[in-house]
């Protein structure tokens, strides 16, 4: 009798390993399945198909969802997305009517999931603007990271900010690249580098642009910099139709900085004398050329004069640059 129960306790032991083991596997291949049925079905829609829609062709899971069929296995799911984000192809029908993309789409998934990868954010981002075109993706997902490094992380720890966002300017300073060479918006730019160059660990690189940067003069010197540095390497690669694109945003831009510190001058001049008045500016206009002896020509041949508002205009044709006024 005692060695059947000791037969019974052992094939009851037996059992309940088996059964565990049984569902381990199960849970086991459900995630596979799963996993292998969310790929197939990306697959499938990432196919070029001339009768659908772009929206009916991007897929954005719901981030909680897949949090929950991951089953515990969510860093393998971030891994698995970031890798088949980088390797999508670019030449796939790329944008929904919201103007997105599917790697967009991907990007912002791997963010929600984990909103304290660094990577994602800024290798994200640079793939956006520079390989994919999609300058406004890019900027999107780069604010997304500044509210994460404003709002979330100090909650996480100085260790936590050492160890994995020491860098944490990168993602300021790719957003001011972002602004000005993709978006052409000096003004914002020049407030992305700033934050960047306050951020701990700023290079001294950074430090310098962002005080150049904190007056709309050093913003116009920036921009003439940069402009002449493009050109030269437009004209070592023998590019002769960029070379003159980039000479005439040149010369808008340095005649834009003319009018703009003819404009702060002349606003000097009349608050130091207060003869300004609305119903007359000619006659201050006049008085101001009388005495700081300018010359009612700009250094293009064309006609200076006070418009309406009291800003000083000029015929000389240019346009604006940069977004600079």
């Amino acid at each position: 009798m005692s060695t059947f129960l000791n037969l019974n306790r052992s094939l009851n032991r037996s059992l309940n390993l088996s059964m565990i083991s049984s569902l381990v596997n199960f849970t086991l291949m459900l995630v596979f399945f799963l996993t292998q049925v969310e790929l197939n079905h990306r697959v499938k829609l990432s196919e070029p198909r001339l009768q659908e829609s772009a929206s009916e062709i991007l897929l954005r899971p719901d981030s909680g969802l897949v949090r929950a069929l991951s089953f515990g296995h969510l860093p393998s799911v971030i891994d698995s997305t970031w890798i088949q984000a980088m390797a999508g192809d670019a030449s796939i029908p790329g944008k929904d009517r919201a103007g997105r993309s599917q790697f967009d789409y991907d990007l912002d998934l791997m963010t929600d999931l984990d909103p304290a990868l660094f990577q994602a954010y800024v290798g994200g981002a640079q793939f956006l603007s520079v390989v994919r075109d999609e300058p406004v993706a890019a900027k999107n997902l780069l604010i997304k990271g500044t509210q994460f490094v404003r709002e979330k992380l100090p909650e996480l720890g100085s260790g936590f900010r050492d160890r994995y966002w020491s860098r944490s300017w990168e993602l300021w300073m790719t957003l001011g690249y972002v602004e000005l060479f993709e978006l052409g918006d000096m003004p914002q730019a020049a407030l992305a580098f700033t934050a960047a160059s306050q951020e701990s660990g700023a290079p001294a690189f950074l430090i310098h642009l962002g005080k150049r940067l904190n007056t709309v003069d050093g913003q116009y010197d920036v921009g003439v910099r940069l402009i002449e540095f493009m050109t030269r390497s437009a004209a070592a690669r023998q590019n002769e139709k960029k070379v003159a694109e980039l000479e005439l945003k040149k010369r808008n831009l340095v005649i834009g900085q003319y009018l703009y510190k003819i404009n702060q001058e002349y606003g000097s001049y009349l608050k130091q004398r207060r003869t300004y008045s609305k119903k007359s500016p000619a006659q201050s206009w006049g008085k101001f050329l009388v005495e700081t002896s300018r010359s009612e020509q700009d250094p293009w041949g064309g006609v200076l004069s006070v418009n309406s508002e009291g800003e000083i205009v000029s015929t000389t044709p240019h346009e604006i640059v940069f977004k600079l006024k």
